[in-house]
């Protein structure tokens, strides 16, 4: 019997496969790409709140099913905003997205397969009253769904997301602050269930420029080679974090106080709590280190290391170190002891 069933259900599944690639062939030839563009113009009002254009969108179902992928050619999205140089919020050269239309409808799985932007630029602004450019999604329904009612469950995989070569500009009027990256590549992916996000994320940035200027500061930071890796799980308000972090240059500029380095390391491990505590291990490595102040140089070409169990509150300031190591070229220095802004009271001990 089981070979009449083996050939029954293969038999049936290729009838299934060609009645699926008959469905596929209709959809291609009814919706052309120019169709699909239109299609795709009439429902972006649905959810944004902003002029914008597309050049082009496209099926990619032949070459990703079971994934169902769109592609879309030159998306702009404008957003008029008055002192903003650039009405322009965001230019995309193409995006593609892509989802596993059978495990969202066998497994209420959310598969993302794929989500990529090739190439553009960003403008994020905000102004002197806190309104913000990015503001462009209509005011979210209310939701009646009650606990009891609800017996939708979901998972949602980012499989591979990428962004290679786009520029961000942004400016925060609120805060006197402005800055400019350039070619940020970055590849991520990660799971969510519930309030439970857990991935991973690796980018670079070709360089940045920054620049704040206030009533009591005024600061320039550059960083060319910017590259950061790391795992996060995050748990509602509390993550854990590992992450490395490292820079080709830096400059610093603030008030006659000018700091420049040519190398520059840091990691991070631990927890983050409430968006507020910070509790773990941080190791960190500056090469070739000058600093001056009111073109007086004070250090010239130092290499420091650190290592220091760190337990800290974002909100009081309080930092606690634990056993840790300095080294200043060929200095070692231990160091235990806390530290409380607010107060400006420090107790530290110093071998």
């Amino acid at each position: 019997m089981r070979k009449p069933l083996k050939i029954t259900l293969i038999s049936l599944g290729t009838l299934l496969g060609l009645v699926l690639m008959a469905v596929m062939v209709a959809c291609w030839f009814v919706v052309t790409p120019a169709r699909l563009t239109s299609i795709v113009k009439n429902q972006v009002p649905n959810f944004i709140n902003c002029d914008f254009d597309i050049e082009r969108a496209d099926l990619t179902v032949f070459k990703s099913f079971p994934e169902v992928g769109l592609k879309i050619d030159d998306v702009v999205l404008v957003n008029k905003m008055a002192g903003n140089p650039s009405d322009t919020l965001a230019y995309i050269n193409e995006c593609v997205v892509s989802v596993d239309i059978m495990k969202f409808l066998k497994e209420n799985q959310i598969i993302i397969d794929e989500c990529k932007l090739n190439g553009g630029y960003v403008n994020l602004f905000t102004d002197k009253l806190g309104k913000t450019n990015i503001d462009i999604f209509p005011p979210a329904a209310a939701d009646t769904t009650t606990e009891e009612s609800s017996e939708f469950s979901y998972g949602i995989d980012l499989t591979s997301m990428k962004i290679n070569d786009v520029d961000v500009k942004y400016t925060d009027l609120t805060q006197g602050m402005s800055a400019d990256i350039n070619g940020l590549n970055m590849s991520a992916k990660a799971k969510v269930r519930g309030e439970n996000i857990a991935g991973n994320v690796k980018a670079s940035l070709r360089d940045i420029a920054y620049q704040q200027t206030t009533d009591s500061l005024s600061m320039a930071v550059k960083l060319n080679d910017l590259k950061l890796e790391g795992d996060a799980d995050m748990n509602g308000d509390d993550i854990k974090a590992d992450i490395d972090a490292s820079s080709s240059f830096l400059l610093y500029e603030s008030d006659g106080q000018i700091a420049e380095l040519n190398s520059f390391n840091f990691k991070y491990k631990g927890d983050v709590n409430d968006y507020d505590i910070i509790k773990g291990n941080v190791e960190m490595a500056v090469g070739d280190l000058s600093f001056s102040m009111d073109d007086e140089l004070l250090v010239n070409k130092a290499d420091i290391r650190a290592i220091a169990p760190l337990n800290a509150t974002l909100s009081t300031m309080d930092v606690e170190l634990g056993a840790s190591q300095l080294a200043l070229n060929n200095i070692f220095v231990d160091i235990i002891g806390k530290v409380a802004m607010p107060e400006d009271d420090i107790n530290i001990d110093m071998n």
